[in-house]
């Protein structure tokens, strides 16, 4: 889910908020043992800034669904009867 709210950053405006930038720096990057580029652990994060990036990781969220979505179904979610 970061990977897809970094890759979108480009295309939003998000709120001026020094606790998100600040969050957003935290976010590292490393190699796994297969080649594979992921992100750094919730608890290294903490050991390396002695807090966590909740902040970033709830805005980072909102791109969840997109990326695990596992129904793919076409079911109409609206109501009409408000």
């Amino acid at each position: 889910m970061y990977f897809t709210f970094a890759k979108n950053l480009k295309h939003m405006e998000l709120v001026k908020d020094e606790e998100l930038k600040k969050d957003m720096r935290m976010i590292e990057y490393e190699y796994s043992d297969k080649g594979l580029l992921k992100i750094v652990s919730k608890e290294q994060l903490k050991k390396n800034y002695d807090k966590s990036p909740d902040v970033s990781d709830a805005v980072a969220l909102t791109f969840f669904e997109k990326l695990y979505s596992r129904n793919n179904t076409n079911e109409d979610w609206s109501y009409d009867g408000w």
